[in-house]
């Protein structure tokens, strides 16, 4: 299923070569494609899910490379992201906002999956994302509807499996 912004990015970007994606700068704006090289895997899958599976194997591959710097930063992520004054879900948020701002759609769709699954509700990334507007302006208007579309999609999909629906339910225990 796609909203109005997904559908718009897929009619815009389904005869771009994906090698002129895959050589923009990581973390300015680019959407990384699916391997067979359109947003055809977009649709199917929906915008956080299909960054996210994009991102998957460069992750592997990397990690690989550097086992030691990936364990690190998962350390620290850990840290960062554990409950404490601020619920998980807060933090979730305020790092999905952060995505917004600094234009990293794998930041977006990472952190609105882990919103989603600690139990934000749809009108909580609203407001974050809203946030995002007043610091960032223009910029944020137009990565701010992709957050909102990725938190959206994994939290439909969360109450799709039976579990609270993030529309005021439960919060979620963070898969890690």
């Amino acid at each position: 299923m796609t909203n109005r912004f997904t559908g718009f990015l897929l009619r815009q970007m389904r005869d771009v070569p994906p090698t002129i994606l895959h050589r923009a700068r990581p973390g300015r704006g680019y959407l990384p494609f699916p391997s067979r090289g359109t947003f055809g895997a977009m649709s199917a899958d929906g915008y956080g899910k299909a960054v996210l599976n994009a991102l998957n194997p460069l992750h592997r591959d990397l990690r690989a490379a550097i086992p030691d710097a990936y364990a690190g930063f998962r350390e620290m992520h850990h840290g960062a992201m554990a409950a404490g004054a601020l619920e998980v879900k807060t933090k979730e948020l305020i790092a999905m906002a952060i995505g917004v701002i600094e234009g990293c759609d794998g930041c977006i769709a990472s952190h609105a999956r882990g919103a989603a699954r600690a139990g934000a509700t749809k009108q909580e990334a609203a407001e974050a994302i809203g946030v995002t507007f007043l610091m960032k302006g223009g910029p944020a208007t137009i990565y701010g509807p992709r957050a909102y579309a990725a938190f959206c999609e994994f939290a439909d999909a969360l109450a799709g499996q039976g579990q609270p629906a993030a529309d005021g339910g439960t919060p979620q225990t963070p898969r890690t």
